[in-house]
């Protein structure tokens, strides 16, 4: 990086407003995609929220929606489409493009200030687009961006990595810290909600889920490398966050050197009541423990289709068997 940008740049960092890994040449251009993300680092930062939380949380209300998930910078209204709609998350961002994606982040969390503001003095100006000119007015106002060489504010000229976290912790340090935000939280949870996002890790593969009344139910896989292989598990989290997980107990393959891979889980169920949780998982072929070399020393399961009924109280498992056609 740039020695000017150094201190600010680790300072960005440390407050997490650097979402993609800071390595690299960071004065390179910055992609429309990683700006948004970062830019919504910045509103996650106002809120004292965890964006990482909220975004796989978004993904639950995405999925129960029905609908694709897209960025969350889009979501927040930071990230627009260009004139054919198209986000464009992979194309160089562009220094107009920043200060109009700037000061909509700034609108996620504070309100414009009134008054008047110096008219811009850029020898370039008339190059600005329309659409960007009032808010390249209001991050120059501020002190977030500022012009190049020849008093020239270049608009389409690329915006760097570099140039990204330094204005994102300008903006933070000059509106943001230890300011309330004056508008509704945009990354809002519920309590579960909450508990959902945490509990869920990025590695984890989610196989399903389930919503019975004020319970939520998942169903997913947790991979531990090459020697604890791959574990399942359900989790249940009641209305106040609380939450209890059950691990699965359909092991799929057992070996000393690979680990134990439990079965892949299908489907699931809650019972009108709440006090039981059902799954089915699919056996292909009957599950041995073996040796380091693969032989097979002692039967495990018998292929076939399982239903495993869970009793929430004790946490005991249960199980059918229907032979595969």
């Amino acid at each position: 990086m740039s020695s000017w940008a150094r201190e600010t740049v680790i300072r960005a960092s440390e407050l997490g407003l650097a979402r993609r890994p800071v390595f690299g040449d960071l004065r390179e251009p910055i992609q429309r995609g990683e700006f948004g993300e970062d830019a919504s680092a910045l509103t996650a930062l106002a809120y004292g929220a965890d964006l990482d939380c909220y975004l796989r949380v978004k993904d639950f209300r995405d999925a129960k929606a029905g609908r694709e998930t897209g960025p969350v910078a889009q979501e927040l209204g930071i990230l627009q489409g260009k004139e054919n709609g198209n986000l464009d998350l992979t194309g160089l961002l562009t220094r107009q493009e920043a200060a109009v994606m700037l000061a909509r982040a700034y609108r996620t969390y504070a309100a414009v200030p009134d008054g008047p503001m110096a008219p811009l003095s850029y020898e370039d100006q008339a190059e600005i687009a329309d659409w960007a000119q009032q808010d390249v007015q209001f991050m120059t106002h501020l002190g977030i961006m500022a012009g190049v060489e020849g008093q020239r504010f270049d608009p389409q000229g690329p915006y760097t990595a570099e140039q990204c976290f330094v204005t994102l912790c300008r903006l933070y340090e000059k509106t943001c810290q230890s300011q309330p935000p004056v508008l509704d939280n945009p990354l809002a949870m519920t309590v579960q909600e909450a508990a959902i996002g945490t509990i869920w890790s990025p590695g984890d593969h989610l196989f399903t889920y389930q919503e019975q009344g004020e319970l939520f139910a998942m169903a997913y896989a947790r991979y531990g490398g090459t020697m604890a292989g791959q574990k399942c598990y359900i989790t249940v989290v009641e209305a106040d966050g609380s939450h209890k997980t059950y691990p699965s107990i359909l092991v799929a393959r057992s070996n000393p050197y690979y680990g134990e891979r439990f079965a892949d889980i299908d489907a699931l169920a809650i019972s009108p009541d709440g006090t039981s949780v059902t799954y089915q998982s699919t056996l292909e072929n009957d599950v041995y423990h073996t040796d380091a070399n693969g032989e097979p020393e002692q039967l495990l399961w018998e292929k076939g289709r399982y239903t495993v009924t869970i009793d929430r109280a004790s946490g005991e498992q249960s199980y059918t068997r229907e032979a595969l056609g």
